[in-house]
C-alpha cells in the first residue's frame, strides 16, 4: 500500500529526510505539504523541499509532492483544505505528521484528522529536538498543549474566569488591541473551543470542548 504523508512546512527542514527515511517511504508515495507562499522564509524553505526531492529522485526514489498554499489568517479555509485532502486518501496509508509547521497549520490537521473516520497515523515532533512520538488516538485534546499558542491559552483562562467576556473587556485585561483579539478569537471560535454569545457588544463563552481543553493543558 503507499503513503500518503501531509505535514505543515515550516521554515526547518532539517528533519525531513530523516523523517522520510525512518518512514520506509518510496517510489509510489505521495507528499502533501501545507505552506504559506506569502512569507518569504517559508517560500525558500519550500524550494529546500524541492532540492531534497530531486536529490532523492537522482537516487530512484521517486516521490510524488504537492504543495498546499494556505492562508494562516483564514483557518476555516486551512481545515477545508485539509479536509479534502484527508478524504482523497482512499487506498492510501495516511500518515499525518506534526512538525515544524505553523501552530495554526498543525491545529487543523489534528482537527480534520479528528472528523475522519477511518485509521490515521500520527506522530508529534518533541519541541526542541528530534525525536517524535506516535499518538495512537487522534484527540484534539492530547495535542492542543502543542498547538495553541500563550497568548490563545490566556484567552480561554479569562473567559472561563469570567463566564462570559467581551470584547472590550479582554482587550484591557490582556492588553491587546481589539484585532489581535478579534483574530485569536475568530480561530478559537472556527474549531470549536469558544462561542459568541453576543454580537453588539461582542461576548464570548467557552464551549464544552473549550472547557475540556482548558483543564487538558492546565
Amino acid at each position: 500500500m503507499t503513503k500518503k504523508i501531509v505535514f505543515a512546512l515550516g521554515y526547518d527542514t532539517t528533519w525531513l529526510l530523516p523523517k522520510l527515511i525512518d518512514l520506509n517511504v518510496s517510489s509510489g508515495d505521495t507528499l502533501i505539504i501545507l505552506v504559506n507562499f506569502e512569507d518569504e522564509r517559508a517560500k525558500l524553505a519550500g524550494k529546500s523541499f524541492e532540492l531534497l526531492i530531486q536529490n532523492l529522485s537522482v537516487r530512484g526514489m521517486k516521490l510524488e509532492f504537492e504543495f498546499v498554499d494556505v492562508n494562516p489568517k483564514d483557518y476555516g479555509s486551512i481545515l477545508s483544505k485539509v479536509l479534502d485532502i484527508l478524504f482523497s486518501a482512499i487506498d492510501e496509508e495516511l500518515i499525518i505528521l506534526l512538525g515544524t509547521g505553523m501552530r495554526i497549520m498543525n491545529l487543523a490537521l489534528i482537527q480534520a484528522a479528528s472528523l475522519i473516520n477511518r485509521e490515521i497515523r500520527m506522530e508529534v515532533m518533541l519541541e526542541g529536538t528530534a525525536s517524535w512520538i506516535r499518538v495512537d488516538n487522534i484527540s484534539l485534546l492530547s495535542c492542543c498543549e502543542r498547538v495553541l499558542t500563550g497568548p490563545q491559552k490566556d484567552i480561554l483562562k479569562e473567559i472561563s474566569r469570567r463566564g462570559i467576556a467581551s470584547l472590550a473587556e479582554l482587550s484591557s485585561i490582556l492588553r491587546k488591541s481589539h484585532s489581535t483579539l478579534s483574530e485569536q478569537l475568530r480561530q478559537l471560535e472556527a474549531i470549536g473551543l469558544v462561542v459568541r454569545t453576543s454580537k453588539k457588544p461582542a461576548k464570548y463563552a467557552l464551549s464544552p470542548a473549550g472547557r475540556a481543553v482548558l483543564w487538558s493543558t492546565t
